[in-house]
């Protein structure tokens, strides 16, 4: 399931799109991520778990990350990288962080960069994410409340 937000801001004029989630597109996601990861677009490092351990999981899920110092935010894949607690284990895709914590051993989390100030930004609960999201709080500008027209995303 995914579901998400979008406005434009008052202030600013920029239209503001958060979609978390990933639903039906995770395999397509994951696939195009995996081989993105492999030609090296997303840096040395993951080149190297993906040829260190020959079977890996990367958490494609998107997510909102928000910067506390300057009051902005986007939404992004989470990109964590994980491998089976268990030698001999298939990976399958985990549906919760529970279950993740229990059978998966994280090797790798990203840490997400503001892209104004370049300082490290958190993973916003779902639940902060739509509170916060749904007062019309813009990404680029930061103004709050500037918007009458919010839309409510929802897909499977």
């Amino acid at each position: 399931m995914g579901e998400g937000i979008s406005f434009t801001c008052k202030h600013c004029g920029k239209e503001n799109i958060a979609l978390w989630g990933v639903g039906m597109f995770f395999l397509q996601s994951n696939k195009e991520t995996i081989q993105q990861v492999k030609n090296g677009e997303c840096g040395a490092e993951y080149q190297k778990l993906v040829e260190r351990f020959p079977v890996y999981g990367i958490n494609t899920e998107k997510y909102v990350f928000t910067c506390d110092r300057c009051n902005t935010w986007r939404c992004d894949k989470d990109m964590t990288f994980y491998v089976p607690k268990e030698k001999d284990s298939d990976l399958t895709y985990h549906e919760t962080e529970d279950s993740s914590k229990k059978d998966y051993k994280y090797i790798r989390e990203v840490n997400h960069r503001c892209p104004k100030c370049s300082r490290p930004m958190r993973r916003m609960s779902h639940n902060e994410a739509m509170n916060r999201l749904s007062t019309g709080w813009c990404g680029y500008c930061g103004a709050v409340k500037n918007t009458e027209d919010i839309s409510y995303i929802m897909w499977d």
